[in-house]
């Protein structure tokens, strides 16, 4: 698969907007039967909203969704979601509402809104129509001079990362492994550096690596989000390659960093990544799996540069060991993107897992019980089991026109 493909799907991050008003009687309806966290602390309404999608819970789904939503009302990635939640909830009329707002907030992915099949019941909808229209606009490069010629040059600059420490770090002069953290596309270290409270500080050094490129959420939005990769105009694909290897050296160039600056326990480290980020830690661990004892890629796809014998091999004889997680109802990478892989690597002998979870993209609650229980495991050497459930995926039935997920859309 290329990465060039799934680039242009993985619009994950959040950008802004106004919030539309809601019937109040259906809103009413919504707040009664919605289910009301009992914890003061922990997952964000959207998080909470997608974790009821993955259940096929509507109501639910909606309610946060709308609730997180109303909190930050220029969210084109939340406008989306909730459009798929009416359309899925077969209330038409607020699916194309939804889908307006996403688009009015800079969504610009037309091509994946006219194969969502959370959206079948508006595709032939004028006013979904007229509002692709609109969604490709959002795509369009900004006007320049005529007749100009666009080259690409490498470039050399500065860079940043984060580190988590364990709280008894100063108190100690024991080492400790690392985890290098490789956020998703639109996203930044710091939103993915926030799981590490989650799975636990102690004993472990984290770091958490902002990519060098501005993702072009940035221009509908007053919210950062960075890309791994050139986020302008699509890059022929004879620097692909070469874009890619640059952005492999940053990754190893911040965690020689933290090697150098904290007490880092062994030579070889550890990777999580989630879409792009999992995209890329599946690049670092074929290209460098003698730097690396296991990582794992959540939502995630192999390029097809490294399916072959040679680098199964290098992988094996490091002793690498792989981990591809999925939801099983991820719509932005559909789960075949690690399953197929998945299949490849282990008919090569290479030491892969395969992890299939209740989940959407984003970090549900399965999710981040499985990555407790890896770091606890792989990265803390702790005598733990995987208490999450395996999920099991059955793929939709392709709906005419529709264009596989994951597949040649993909191909993070």
């Amino acid at each position: 698969m290329k990465f060039r493909h799934l680039f242009f799907v993985l619009i994950l991050a959040s950008v802004s907007f106004f919030a539309f008003a809601q019937d109040e009687e259906k809103k009413t309806t919504e707040e009664t039967k919605a289910e009301k966290p009992e914890q003061e602390f922990g997952p964000s309404w959207r998080d909470l909203g997608m974790s009821y999608y993955a259940k096929q819970d509507w109501i639910n789904a909606i309610y946060y969704m709308k609730r997180w939503l109303e909190a930050d009302p220029r969210d084109m990635g939340g406008w989306y979601d909730l459009a798929c939640c009416y359309g899925l909830a077969g209330r038409a009329e607020e699916a194309i509402d939804a889908f307006n707002a996403s688009v009015s907030t800079g969504w610009s992915d037309a091509e994946h809104a006219t194969h969502d099949g959370d959206l079948k019941i508006i595709w032939e909808d004028p006013r979904f129509l007229e509002a692709v229209e609109r969604c490709k606009l959002n795509n369009k490069d900004p006007k320049g001079p005529k007749d100009y010629k666009r080259r690409y040059v490498e470039l050399t600059r500065m860079g940043t990362y984060i580190a988590m420490l364990p709280p008894d770090y100063d108190k100690t002069d024991k080492k400790y492994p690392l985890v290098a953290i490789l956020h998703g596309w639109g996203s930044t270290e710091l939103r993915h550096g926030m799981a590490t409270d989650a799975w636990g500080r102690d004993d472990v050094i984290y770091i958490a690596i902002r990519y060098p490129y501005a993702a072009q959420i940035m221009l509908h939005s007053d919210r950062p989000g960075y890309s791994a990769y050139y986020d302008g105009e699509e890059v022929p694909e004879e620097y692909w390659d070469g874009m890619t290897d640059q952005v492999v050296d940053w990754v190893f160039a911040c965690i020689d960093d933290a090697k150098k600056t904290y007490r880092v326990k062994g030579e070889k480290v550890f990777i999580f990544g989630h879409s792009q980020g999992a995209g890329l830690a599946n690049t670092c661990g074929f290209m460098h799996p003698e730097r690396i004892e296991a990582y794992v890629a959540y939502a995630g796809w192999l390029d097809e540069r490294f399916r072959t014998e040679e680098t199964y091999k290098k992988v094996i004889e490091n002793k690498t060991k792989v981990f591809l997680l999925h939801g099983i109802k991820d719509t932005m990478v559909t789960p075949v993107a690690s399953i197929e892989p998945a299949k490849l690597l282990e008919e090569a002998g290479v030491d892969c897992t395969l992890k299939l979870v209740d989940s959407t993209h984003s970090f549900a609650p399965d999710v981040m019980t499985y990555m407790t229980f890896w770091i606890n495991k792989y990265v803390r050497g702790m005598d733990v089991k995987d208490e999450v459930p395996d999920a099991e995926y059955v793929p939709k039935p392709k709906e005419k026109d529709e264009v596989p997920q994951g597949e040649e859309e993909s191909g993070e």
